[in-house]
């Protein structure tokens, strides 16, 4: 859906989410400059292992590694190919990592959360043999016929997921209370993402999102197109112009020397109170080419949940319900994007609320913090 409406070449520069490099590796094909930030420094560590295992291995050793999650090849090569390269927080966490981490698709609480429900669940309510035909590489139109025929257990295991899991288990996720409010007017969010990955996406041939999940690892004619050797060469070239930035987006977008032309911002806006998405916005008009700057984002939300982002005079992109969707996550309500020269208006930041007069006796103090208690 992104590269449909960048059109990226070698001018432009975009501000992401590093989360764990797919996204900023995908940009580096096309020969943007990226800066990738994020406040989990256990996504810069993975993402900076990706940038210098591209710079120094060949494509098969990459493939072993960050698809099939051989750890044992890993351990092999880090300490004497890839850990001279590594920023030395990298280090300090991957000293660790390589021995403790099994996979990469099923590490961290989002990857454990999909062990439980791809690896578990899904087979105890006899959705087993999903695993095993993609396995056997079956045909998309057989496989739909049998899994049409487990309506009743994909209504059973979808009702779990969205009274029991979605409620209780986005928290372990490290999904916050405020994105999952955008949605739950919504009685069935769960089940119409099943709807969409199994009959509106191709589970075999393209929908690398899912049948990763399901199977452990990617296929090499379904996987990220970072993890496709026609790509490698690409990733190789342009690899110098991937930027990691640990921190809030606020300090990369205030720490640039170049504008950047695209922000894709994923969905992180939905965890944002309206002040903080104010002020977002306000920094990154100062940094963006105001003639090419585009600003996208997806949401839980069924609309633009933020006046601040609808003075942007967005667009959707298309919808996961649409008859031709590219969209094969499913998981977002709507994706939006916008011309930041359609913007007729001027971001400020917000004037903060007046502190308390100064220089109160001690009666006032007390009873104020008794106040706070």
């Amino acid at each position: 859906m992104d590269h449909r409406v960048f059109n990226l070449d070698e001018s432009d520069h975009i501000i992401t989410i590093a989360s764990a490099g797919c996204n900023a590796l995908d940009y580096i094909i096309e020969g943007a400059a990226v800066t990738a930030v994020d406040f989990n420094l256990c996504q810069i560590a993975l993402t900076e292992l990706k940038k210098v295992a591209i710079q120094t291995v060949e494509f098969e050793v990459f493939f072993e590694i960050f698809s099939k999650s051989n750890m044992d090849l890993l351990k092999d090569i880090y300490p004497t190919t890839l850990r001279p390269h590594l920023t030395p927080a990298s280090a300090e966490f991957w000293d660790t990592g390589i021995h403790t981490i099994k996979s990469f698709m099923y590490s961290g609480t989002s990857g454990n959360m999909s062990y439980v429900l791809f690896r578990i669940l899904f087979p105890l309510f006899g959705l087993g043999f999903v695993r095993n035909e993609l396995l056997k590489n079956t045909p998309r139109a057989e496989l739909l016929d049998m899994i049409s025929k487990k309506s009743r257990s994909i209504r059973a295991i979808a009702w779990l997921m969205d009274n029991i899991m979605l409620r209780g288990g986005c928290c372990f996720a490290g999904v916050p209370e405020r994105q999952m409010n955008l949605g739950m007017h919504r009685p069935n969010n769960l089940a119409l993402v099943i709807e969409r990955v199994f009959f509106k996406s191709d589970l075999v041939n393209d929908n690398y999102f899912y049948s990763g999940y399901f199977l452990g690892y990617y296929k090499p004619d379904n996987a990220p197109r970072y993890l496709r050797k026609e790509n490698y060469a690409k990733l190789q070239k342009y690899i110098g112009k991937l930027k990691l930035v640990h921190g809030t987006m606020l300090d990369a977008i205030d720490n640039t020397d170049k504008p950047f032309t695209i922000a894709s911002l994923l969905d992180h806006m939905d965890w944002m109170t309206e002040g903080q998405i104010n002020e977002e916005m306000c920094h990154l008009f100062q940094h963006m080419d105001l003639e090419k700057g585009k600003i996208f984002w997806r949401t839980f939300a069924d609309d633009v949940h933020s006046a601040s982002l609808q003075w942007l005079n967005p667009v959707r992109v298309g919808h996961a319900d649409d008859e031709d969707s590219d969209d094969r996550v499913g998981m977002y309500w709507t994706t939006w994007i916008a011309n930041t020269k359609d913007c007729k208006v001027n971001y400020d930041e917000r004037v903060p609320k007046k502190k308390a007069v100064e220089g109160g006796n001690l009666i006032g103090d007390l009873v104020t913090g008794a106040k706070i208690v």
